[in-house]
């Protein structure tokens, strides 16, 4: 198995901001809430206040994973 290095950037904003908007992530796309540190996961169509948040255990299939710190460049 190899090493796979990659930087990820997912949308980040407050509950307030989110619920305000009617922004629709890409299926696969994560967003974040900044202040109560929640995620959803889009599916393409659906707007945030209509997406479930998701836990780390509602992940399935994603195994031997660590987080570092980033990697510049």
């Amino acid at each position: 198995m190899s090493t796979v290095y990659a930087r990820l950037l997912n949308n980040i904003k407050t509950s307030a901001e989110w619920a305000e908007s009617d922004f629709a992530l890409y299926e696969g796309e994560i967003g974040i809430e900044s202040d109560t540190k929640l995620m959803k996961v889009g599916d393409g169509s659906s707007t945030w206040n209509n997406l479930p948040y998701m836990a780390l255990s509602d992940i399935a299939g994603i195994k031997n994973v660590s987080i570092n710190s980033p990697v510049d460049g």
